[in-house]
């Protein structure tokens, strides 16, 4: 269940964060290689976009992975959904994200129809941004 208090707060960086969740999640089984991967590829896109906003990464990821691990599938893709409409992505941001993403759900040499589902919906979603 989304917990609304915590997530109306959230700023871009964790958006960014909850979609390489979402991600590593969509098959049900988030491994430690896929959090991982998860944690450095935040870490070099917040280093390389959002440098200004001082946010630790590691606080981000901590914070939206005991929030998304509560979530349904349906709740992901509405809260991807309403991210989206909150947080407008460059287009470098979204190829850089798409390219982070890929390599999140090969992190652990098992991917799923699941995470190609979320990883083509999540194209989707950021096309319409």
């Amino acid at each position: 269940m989304v917990n609304s208090e915590i997530t109306n707060n959230w700023k871009v960086e964790h958006y960014i964060a909850y979609l390489y969740l979402a991600v590593a999640d969509s098959d049900n089984e988030t491994t430690e290689e896929e959090i991982s991967m998860a944690s450095r590829k935040i870490k070099k896109l917040l280093d390389e976009y959002y440098k200004d906003a001082h946010m630790n990464h590691s606080i981000v990821m901590n914070d939206v992975l005991g929030e998304i691990m509560n979530h349904t599938d349906a709740e992901k893709t509405d809260m991807i959904n309403t991210f989206n409409k909150k947080f407008k992505l460059d287009d470098f941001l979204q190829t850089d994200l798409v390219s982070d993403l890929t390599d999140i759900i090969e992190s652990d040499d098992n991917v799923s129809t699941s995470e190609h589902y979320m990883l083509s919906f999540i194209r989707v979603v950021l096309s319409k941004n």
